[in-house]
């Protein structure tokens, strides 16, 4: 029937055909199998180094990132102690107390304008030389009679008084002006108006009567006759064989 005419086609065209090995098919398969097997774990581990690769970058990254930060703040640190320093001509701490000394004798040249018609006037000495010449922390008097500086010790003994009452009340005012929370409401001058002149000591309550409306009392502390008649508000100690007295006046 026609399962014997397809057995003999079949075989017709088998006939003289080599018959295929089977068990070698069967070995390449699994070569290949296992090629691919192989392959996929070099994949996986290329995978795996990719990624930490990538964490070993990202972490470098990073470090170089804080590094520069470093950097950055090891610069700051070092200009700043530099200029602590005074590396650079002048430190800190020096510009500071320049500054500061510059606005205590501003304020001392404007309580000196009325003394000796204006004839002295203070300001900072100068140090070094050519460009690098600055004012320094020393002070030196303006004579405006003669147009020259001299230094302070050259002035006669009513005249240091008068200048330091002035450089007194600026450093005071001064330090109420830049210490919100420091006042100086309070001053007492012990003595000093002893050695000056009647002219001297004119000049010496004209500077203080320059602090009157700034809500800051200044005591002065003296035997002087000329104070005891011109200054109304007083406190007078007397002694006598019984002890002490004290007498206020408004």
């Amino acid at each position: 029937g026609s399962v014997a005419r397809n057995l003999e086609r079949l075989t017709l065209l088998t006939e003289n055909k080599e018959k295929p090995d089977i068990k070698a098919n069967e070995d390449s398969i699994y070569k290949f199998e296992k090629t691919i097997t192989e392959l996929e774990k070099q994949a996986a581990l290329g995978i795996d180094r990719k990624q930490r690769l990538e964490k070993i970058i990202s972490k470098a990254e990073k470090e170089q990132e804080l590094l520069q930060e470093m950097v950055k703040k090891y610069d700051m640190y070092f200009s700043f102690g530099t200029t602590l320093r005074g590396d650079r001509g002048i430190s800190l701490r020096r510009y500071v107390l320049g500054v500061m000394l510059t606005s205590v004798t501003s304020e001392a040249n404007r309580l000196l304008k009325n003394v000796h018609d204006g004839r002295y006037r203070l300001c900072r000495t100068l140090e070094g030389s050519g460009r690098t010449r600055k004012a320094g922390l020393e002070l030196e008097v303006l004579d405006a009679y003669s147009g020259e500086k001299r230094s302070v010790s050259g002035l006669s003994g009513g005249e240091k008084f008068l200048v330091s009452l002035a450089l007194s009340l600026g450093l005071s005012a001064v330090v109420q002006a830049q210490s919100g929370g420091i006042r100086i409401d309070t001053m007492f001058i012990d003595e000093g108006f002893g050695s000056l002149d009647s002219s001297s000591i004119k000049d010496a309550l004209g500077i203080l009567g320059s602090v009157k409306g700034s809500k800051r009392l200044v005591g002065i502390i003296s035997h002087v006759q000329m104070l005891k008649e011109t200054i109304e508000s007083s406190i007078s100690v007397e002694k006598d064989r019984n002890g002490s007295s004290l007498t206020i006046s408004f």
